[in-house]
């Protein structure tokens, strides 16, 4: 038994945001019906692919964004892709859609037809700006959204052009507020409120995030200061921090003043030791940069990022971690002993290890139970056998290009 696993999600709409949102809730036991058009979801052509071939059944995004949930086709565009549309969308607790209000309308799903029959069901609308305000009707890009947002200028590296997050960090960020609304909506709907509508911003989202960008709001209203990028590499500051090349690789180094004994202890240099002793304020003192760089890139220069970490972190305490590509994380003996990684067979790519639970609950907790659908591969088992949609009828709708 799961935490949702009585609760049953029609998810709707193109887009990683969305996708793993209704990832979320489908990991932790609600059913999840993922509606993907019948030439399927813009995210099967995403790479990676296995041997970097493409194919629509491959797609390492589409794997992870929708496992555990089941998957049919549908055109919404006609009368006859509405209809059943409607007997999907009758008696869900949850409509997850990264569509317009406007746009859901159209299609025949509206919060009166959910609690028509659930007079608990919520209806969850995620777009880029919003039901209102000039730039409502708008389409956007992750990368639009999160300019737009502001200030992207903080990230990147200073005297060069901002930089935006990469691969899908802005869509599960923003996919990740929108699950937490609609989870806040369905828990309302389960102590006795009536079903509600929950419309999320992509913008709104990225505007008030964690990512220092609500800081450098309220930063500008009070001193009318823009927060620019101090951070960079190794040389930023006189104590060293960030990026630093190692033999195998890179690791991140953070060093506070009150760490300064514990870098002394792990570059183990009498001099620079002799130095910091002589002088109280050489964290504060330009000069200092000048001794620690070539004695730390010494040190660097003679370890692997694993002996980085062992030699800093673990045995002094001063925060050396090595920065993993792919083959690290998989590798890390910390995720394998803690069971990060869960195996799922796909019935075109095999057996598939992919990174479990977000998080941990006493019971009724994650559970990896199935691999994301093949395209169309639960219409019998949805539109025949749960809706009682007969046979012929449902043969007419795939030749017909409904489904």
């Amino acid at each position: 038994m799961q935490a949702l696993d009585q609760i049953r999600v029609v998810e709707l709409g193109p887009g990683i945001a969305v996708a793993f949102a209704g990832k979320l809730f489908a990991d932790f036991g609600a059913d999840v019906v993922k509606v993907e058009p019948p030439q399927g979801d813009d995210t099967r052509r995403w790479g990676p692919f296995p041997h970097d071939r493409p194919d629509t059944e491959a797609s390492a995004a589409f794997a992870f964004f929708n496992r555990n949930k089941r998957g049919v086709t549908l055109d919404l565009g006609g009368a006859s892709g509405r209809q059943m549309l409607a007997k999907l969308t009758a008696g869900a607790d949850l409509v997850l859609a990264g569509m317009s209000l406007a746009d859901l309308a159209a299609a025949g799903v509206t919060q009166e037809s959910l609690t028509a029959v659930t007079p608990g069901a919520v209806l969850a609308s995620l777009t880029p700006f919003g039901e209102d305000g000039p730039y409502s009707g708008y389409a956007a890009t992750d990368l639009i959204a999160d300019s737009i947002a502001g200030p992207m200028s903080v990230s990147g590296s200073p005297g060069r052009a901002p930089l935006t997050k990469p691969f899908n960090v802005i869509a599960a960020q923003v996919g990740n507020a929108f699950a937490s609304a609609a989870m806040a909506a369905v828990f309302a709907s389960s102590v006795g409120s009536p079903g509600q509508t929950v419309e999320v911003s992509a913008t709104d989202v990225l505007m008030t995030s964690f990512d220092r960008r609500a800081i450098c709001h309220i930063v500008y209203q009070l001193t009318g200061e823009i927060v620019t990028r101090p951070f960079g590499g190794s040389a930023a500051g006189v104590l060293p921090r960030g990026r630093n090349r190692c033999i195998d690789g890179w690791v991140e180094i953070a060093t506070l003043p009150v760490w300064v004994p514990r870098m002394l202890a792990t570059l183990g240099n009498e001099e620079l030791t002799a130095y910091f002793s002589a002088h109280p304020d050489a964290a504060a003192r330009p000069e200092t940069a000048e001794r620690v760089q070539p004695i730390l890139r010494q040190w660097l220069a003679e370890r692997t990022m694993a002996q980085c970490f062992d030699d800093a972190t673990l045995q002094h305490g001063w925060p050396v971690y090595p920065i993993y590509g792919p083959r690290d994380v998989l590798l890390d003996k910390n995720f394998n002993d803690r069971g990060s990684f869960v195996e799922l067979e796909h019935p075109v790519t095999g057996t598939q290890k992919q990174l479990g639970a977000p998080w941990r609950m006493g019971e009724g907790g994650f559970e990896a139970r199935r691999a994301a659908p093949t395209l169309g591969q639960h219409n019998e088992d949805v539109w025949h056998t749960e809706l009682g949609i007969d046979g012929a009828e449902l043969a007419r709708a795939r030749a017909l290009g409904v489904i």
